[in-house]
């Protein structure tokens, strides 16, 4: 309650991502299959005695399959405690994504491109930072589409144009707000 009415108070405009989209349902079809992975090679490695490579090789099967066991069940999680969002103000735009949280200044931003990532089925914006020599991040950011609405989206990218008038790419950029 708390943290809703500070939010309320603050002239900072938060955007949640949608609770039901293609990439919560791949989460938790990703998470029942993990599981039952992680457990039919458990299952494997308990009914035989098996040498020491063909153990190391399942154990490490184990291992990976577990991760993306938990790695679903965070990213569920995340989206529906509403731990995935974006905030932005006339100064900066903080965006907290399943594993990071990233605060950029509206300043700092170079140009904004709509990318779709190779062998990746989902289409990103890629916030491109400017260089800087004392930076020890990237200078790229990655926010994906299928998370949040396009109308919230459009809402953001141009909030940033209008804040920041040194973006480059000002035409890729119009092209974008038209099909977010």
């Amino acid at each position: 309650m708390k943290k809703r009415c500070d939010e309320l108070m603050s002239n900072n405009k938060i955007i949640y991502p949608r609770k039901i989209n293609s990439y919560t349902i791949m989460m938790i079809i990703g998470s029942i299959f993990w599981s039952m992975a992680t457990i039919s090679f458990v299952i494997t490695l308990r009914e035989k005695n098996y040498d020491f490579e063909e153990c190391f090789i399942l154990v490490i099967l184990i291992t990976l399959t577990l991760l993306a066991f938990v790695y679903c069940i965070r990213a569920i999680y995340m989206i529906f405690s509403n731990n995935i969002f974006i905030e932005y103000n006339s100064e900066e735009v903080k965006i907290s994504k399943v594993f990071r949280r990233k605060i950029i200044k509206i300043s700092d931003i170079k140009e904004i491109k709509d990318k779709s990532m190779y062998k990746n089925p989902f289409t990103y914006i890629q916030i491109v930072l400017k260089d800087k020599k004392d930076r020890k991040r990237k200078n790229v950011v990655f926010l994906p589409r299928i998370w949040f609405l396009e109308e919230d989206l459009r809402k953001i990218i141009t909030f940033i144009v209008k804040n920041n008038k040194e973006i480059d790419h000002y035409t890729d950029l119009c092209q974008l707000i038209r099909r977010v």
